[in-house]
């Protein structure tokens, strides 16, 4: 089995969906079986976690887990106004 991770945020949510469903078109049912999706986050909400879970075990994979973590104070962006801290 192997993973693959993604880091999504509330504002790439859509993008993550297309990310997923572009790793599903990819692979084999058979590899998407034995395949897990892992995804980091800092913002999503209960109700889009959710959503990634079923989209993704819609499209075949084995597995989904979903870890909420910020990141560390050091690692702050100074600007912010074109890219979210997730995606940095």
């Amino acid at each position: 089995m192997y993973a693959f991770g993604l880091c999504i945020d509330q504002q790439y949510l859509v993008p993550g969906l297309a990310a997923i469903a572009g790793l599903s078109d990819s692979l084999t049912p058979i590899a998407r079986r034995h395949a897990a999706v892992r995804v980091l986050t800092l913002d999503l909400a209960p109700a889009q976690a959710l959503l990634l879970s079923d989209f993704a075990k819609r499209t075949g994979f084995g597995s989904f887990d979903l870890r909420r973590c910020a990141p560390l104070r050091a690692s702050r962006m100074a600007d912010a106004s074109y890219i979210t801290v997730t995606t940095y």
